[in-house]
C-alpha cells in the first residue's frame, strides 16, 4: 500500500541521519565485534555461552554499568502502585515471596524456600530462614516477620486507584499466619494462576515501617528491601547508584561491589555508549540489528529475547465518539500490521495482539493471525468495511472524526506511524493530534480516565496468561483502564483460570484472544516484538538482558574482570 510511506521515509533518514551521527563511535569501536552474547532460542530459553573463558571461582567486586531502567523516570519506589515493567529495577533491593525462571516464567523459591498444596484452594509457604531487612533507616536491619508478609499482601489489595495490581489477588479468601515461619494462603476457588502471581515483582515486600513513614515512596531513601543491592541515589533524567548489600540474608552473595545506571531517553546513543564501553549489556537498536548480526562470527547464536511488555491504543469507551463501537473497530480495521513490522525495523517480530511475545505460547500463531481482518492481505475488504463504520457513525469527508491522543514519549515513533495510516487509509476521515507524555503523565492520565484515547506501554504484574487478562481486560481489571465491558468476556476470563490442564486452558486462552479481537475497544500495534540483547565478554552469570535492568539474577553476576 501507498498509505504511511511519506512517514516510513522519513522514519529512515532521521535514523539514517543518526546512524552517521554514531558511526565513528558505534562501528569504530572495538568492542562492537568482540561482545560476547548469551543466545537463547526463540522461547527465551539460553543456548549459548559467553566466548571468553569462565574463570574457575566468581570474581568479587566491580561495578555494573547499565543505561538507567526506572529509577531514573520518576515513578518512585513502591511496587505494589507500579506495573511488573516499572517494577523490574527494583528487584535488585526489594523481594517477593517467590521468584520466577527467566526463560520458563516457572515459578521457583525466594523469600519462601518451599510450599505445599493441601488442598485445590490451600498453600502453605515456608520462610526462608535468616531474611533480613536492609540496613537502612528506618528498618535498620531487623528480620523479616510473617506480619510484615501479611501486612503487604493487605496492602497490595487495597482498594484505593493507585493500587493497580489488586486484582492480581481478587481470588484470595485469606491469608494466615499458623506459625512464626509460614503462610497460609486460602483461595476462593482453584485458581491455576496462584503461584504465579506470587513470584511477580509489583508483589514485593515493603517494610511497614518505612510504609508509615513515608507513605509515597519518592526518592532512594524511601527504598528498603531485603535484596542484594542496597539503592543510595535515583535522580530523575539523571541515573542512579547501588552498593552492595553486605549483610545480606543469603550468605557469600552478591558478588558485584555495586551498580551505577545512566539514563538515557534515545536508544541509539545509549546504543553508541555500549558500543564504546560504558555499559556492561544492552539491546540492540533496531535499526543496527542486521548489521550488528553481519559482524558476528560462525556459530553465533543471536540473543533474542520476547517482549515482557506492549504497546496498547486504548481508547475511553466512557466518552464520546468511543463509546460507540463501531469507531473502535473501524480505527482497528483502518490499519497495515505488515507495515508496522517494516517500519519497526527489527529483524524479528511476528503478528500479535493482546498478549506480549512472551506469552507466545498462549498466543495464536502468526499464520493465525494473518487469516484475520485485522491482519490479512490486502487490505481492500477491511478497509471498505471501515470506511462504511465511519459513515454509519456520522463520519465522512463532509465531518471528519477529529480527537486528540495522549502518546508516551518512548512511543511516538509508532504512534506516528498509526496516524499516518489512519489518515491516509481512512481517505482524511480521520484526523489526530497527539498530546506527548511522559511515563508519570501516561500513567497519571490512564488512571483518572483523563484521555480519549491513549498510546502507551501496557504490562501486567507477571508473565502469565490469567494476569493479563485479569489484570488489563478483565470489566472489574485494576488497569483495565478503557472502561470496556463485556460480560461474554469476564465469563471467559473468568473460566479460564480455574481449568488446570494446560492445554485445555490453553484453547480457552486462544479463544478468549479471538473473541477480544473481534470486540474489544482497545486494540494494540498488531505485532509482537523481539529485542536483540548485547552482552560485554567481562559479564559472567547474565542469564538474560536488554536495556531492561532484570533485577532478580545480580544476586549472582559478577565481572571477569
Amino acid at each position: 500500500m501507498t498509505g504511511g510511506m511519506n512517514y516510513w521515509q522519513q522514519l529512515q533518514r532521521r535514523r539514517l541521519s543518526r546512524r552517521r551521527m554514531l558511526q565513528g563511535a558505534a562501528l569504530g569501536a572495538a568492542g562492537l565485534g568482540a561482545a560476547a552474547v548469551l543466545g537463547c532460542d526463540e522461547g527465551g530459553q539460553p543456548t549459548g555461552t559467553s566466548v571468553a573463558p569462565v574463570a574457575q571461582e566468581p570474581k568479587r567486586g566491580g561495578i555494573y554499568k547499565h543505561r538507567s531502567s526506572w529509577e531514573a523516570r520518576g515513578v518512585g519506589f513502591d511496587p505494589h502502585t507500579l506495573s511488573r515493567t516499572q517494577s523490574k529495577t527494583s528487584a535488585l533491593f526489594y523481594q517477593s515471596l517467590l521468584a520466577y525462571d527467566y526463560g520458563t516464567y516457572e515459578p521457583k523459591p525466594l523469600i519462601a524456600q518451599s510450599w505445599e498444596q493441601p488442598s485445590p484452594t490451600e498453600y502453605v509457604f515456608a520462610l526462608s530462614p535468616g531474611v533480613k531487612w536492609q540496613n537502612k533507616p528506618p528498618v535498620d536491619g531487623r528480620e523479616l516477620t510473617v506480619e510484615d508478609v501479611i501486612f503487604n499482601y493487605q496492602r497490595i489489595r487495597t482498594n484505593e486507584p493507585r493500587f493497580i495490581n489488586k486484582t492480581l489477588f481478587d481470588a484470595i479468601e485469606k491469608i494466615e499466619a499458623p506459625s512464626k515461619t509460614t503462610i497460609k494462603v486460602t483461595t476462593k476457588f482453584p485458581d491455576s494462576s496462584t503461584l504465579a502471581k506470587f513470584s511477580g515483582e509489583p508483589t514485593a515486600f515493603l517494610a511497614p515501617e518505612v510504609v508509615e513513614k513515608f507513605d509515597r515512596l519518592l526518592t532512594a531513601e524511601h527504598a528498603v528491601g531485603t535484596g542484594p543491592l542496597i539503592i543510595t541515589k535515583a535522580e530523575e533524567n539523571i541515573g542512579g547508584e547501588y552498593e552492595a548489600n553486605r549483610a545480606y540474608w543469603k550468605t557469600g552473595l552478591p558478588y558485584l561491589s555495586g551498580m551505577a545506571t545512566h539514563f538515557f531517553l534515545d536508544d541509539s546513543a545509549a546504543w553508541a555508549a555500549f558500543v564504546a564501553g560504558e555499559f556492561h549489556s544492552h539491546a540492540v537498536p533496531a535499526e543496527e540489528q542486521k548489521s550488528y548480526l553481519q559482524q558476528q562470527g560462525p556459530g553465533f547464536t543471536p540473543n533474542w529475547l520476547a517482549s515482557d511488555a506492549m504497546q496498547i491504543i486504548e481508547p475511553n469507551t466512557l466518552v464520546k465518539p468511543f463509546d460507540d463501537p463501531r469507531i473502535t473497530r473501524a480505527l482497528n480495521l483502518l490499519r497495515d500490521r505488515d507495515e508496522a513490522i517494516q517500519v519497526g525495523g527489527s529483524e524479528k517480530a511476528l503478528y500479535g495482539s493482546f498478549f506480549c511475545s512472551a506469552l507466545e505460547a498462549w498466543d495464536l500463531t502468526h499464520e493465525e493471525y494473518g487469516k484475520l481482518p485485522f491482519w490479512k492481505q490486502p487490505r481492500t475488504e477491511a478497509i471498505r468495511e471501515g470506511l462504511q463504520l465511519l459513515d454509519a457513525a456520522g463520519f465522512n469527508q463532509q465531518s471528519r472524526l477529529e480527537f486528540k491522543m495522549h502518546v508516551k514519549d518512548r512511543t511516538v515513533d509508532a504512534a506516528t506511524l498509526i496516524q499516518a495510516q489512519w489518515r491516509q487509509i481512512s481517505q482524511g476521515v480521520v484526523q489526530t493530534q497527539f498530546e506527548i507524555v511522559d511515563q508519570v503523565g501516561s500513567d497519571r492520565v490512564r488512571q483518572s480516565r483523563e484521555f480519549t484515547i491513549i498510546h502507551t506501554d501496557n504490562s501486567a504484574g507477571i508473565i502469565e496468561p490469567d494476569a493479563w487478562l485479569t489484570q488489563l481486560y478483565h470489566s472489574k481489571g485494576s488497569r483495565a483502564f478503557s472502561g470496556y465491558a463485556n460480560a461474554q468476556l469476564d465469563s471467559m476470563i473468568d473460566r479460564q483460570r480455574g481449568i488446570m490442564e494446560v492445554e485445555e486452558r490453553r484453547a480457552l486462552v486462544k479463544a478468549t484472544l479471538r473473541f477480544m479481537i473481534e470486540n474489544h475497544a482497545s486494540s494494540t500495534l498488531g505485532v509482537r516484538t523481539y529485542s536483540l540483547g548485547a552482552i560485554q565478554p567481562v559479564v559472567r552469570n547474565l542469564i538474560k538482558e536488554d536495556s531492561m535492568i532484570l533485577g532478580l539474577q545480580f544476586e549472582s553476576v559478577w565481572l571477569d574482570a
